[in-house]
């Protein structure tokens, strides 16, 4: 709160869900920083330990997009180094994979300050992270071009012509027809973001319920006949809404549900004062139909000096620059 966090991520309610139902069975390590009896910062990790030592990543790794140190600012350079080097001092051979570091946060520039001090190898992979500015738009002249974009204005008059369209927000209990429609929709493409796993069902059903306070989550769909057929499942933290999931009814493509629905959404948050509209990491075309900025969000790996540290840093580099390739790669 004191840092007017925007990453819903590294907020209570998201982590106390996430530990709660899907955490478990991980080895959940969150190390907290104390100075003079009062805590300036926390490291929420999990780690994994293998042959040649231990794995040491940020806490929902594979379910949060972003991820952070929660550091009162002025601590962050003493935090990171007394944690780290305790770390590697205690755990000898380490590897550090941490995801989801937002460039436009304090973070990067830190770790790096922390390794090149050290004189330590580090890799940095990187992904596009697009967003709008919502304080800087001219809406009119914003929504005009993206509006002639695809014909949007004709496909959403012609769903008109076809029914009673209605944009809302939904409810928890509407979850299970979301969940029909994300697998309908991915039924025939690889999935990899786990939003219709049985256990991961129940984390996102509990978060939907969190409506009030700094972090929340927000549901809106499209409806034609009191029938849903796109949904934005997504948070927003002070004053930064965050597209987390957007799916729709494949039998509706041709008008565009999706692009109608996220037009209403951006509208919406446009009229509610929010600041940012996050339209999450990837290179997915209507991102950058709807972007007028780009962040970008990085995966950080570095290690001890031991030669075992150094062999599961180098897998985990080649590892992650092959995937970086292929990502960037649409076909």
């Amino acid at each position: 709160e004191a840092n007017e966090n925007t990453n819903p991520f590294i907020e209570f309610d998201w982590v106390n869900e996430w530990w709660r139902h899907l955490g478990g069975n991980k080895q959940v390590e969150i190390i907290g920083v104390r100075v003079d009896k009062k805590m300036v910062a926390f490291f929420p990790f999990l780690y994994e330990k293998g042959l040649l030592g231990y794995k040491y990543f940020f806490m929902s790794f594979g379910q949060a997009i972003y991820m952070d140190i929660v550091a009162y600012d002025n601590t962050l350079d003493d935090s990171i180094n007394f944690v780290l080097d305790e770390l590697i001092r205690e755990k000898k051979n380490v590897v550090f994979y941490l995801h989801g570091i937002l460039e436009s946060s304090n973070t990067p520039k830190r770790l790096e300050k922390y390794l090149q001090n050290r004189n330590s190898k580090f890799s940095v992979h990187r992904v596009i992270t697009p967003y709008i500015d919502l304080k800087k738009i001219k809406l009119d002249e914003y929504m005009e071009k993206r509006r002639r974009l695809h014909r949007l204005d004709r496909r959403e008059k012609r769903l008109i012509e076809n029914g009673k369209v209605e944009f809302l927000r939904s409810s928890p209990e509407e979850m299970d027809y979301m969940f029909k429609l994300h697998d309908k929709r991915w039924k025939k493409k690889r999935d990899t973001s786990g939003f219709t796993n049985e256990k991961e069902k129940e984390f996102y059903r509990s978060l939907a319920k969190i409506t009030s306070g700094a972090f929340k989550t927000q549901i809106d769909s499209l409806y034609i006949n009191d029938t849903m057929i796109a949904f934005n499942y997504g948070f927003n933290c002070r004053g930064r809404y965050l597209g987390y999931v957007l799916g729709y009814d494949d039998d509706f493509e041709t008008f565009s549900p999706g692009r109608i629905l996220e037009k209403e959404k951006i509208l919406q948050c446009k009229n509610g004062n929010e600041r940012v509209f996050d339209l999450s990491i990837g290179f997915e075309q209507y991102k950058f139909e709807w972007n007028t900025h780009l962040d970008y969000t990085r995966r950080m790996i570095f290690s001890s000096n031991t030669m075992a540290a150094k062999v599961m840093r180098y897998i985990a580099t080649a590892k992650e620059s092959f995937v970086e390739k292929l990502k960037e790669n649409h076909k």
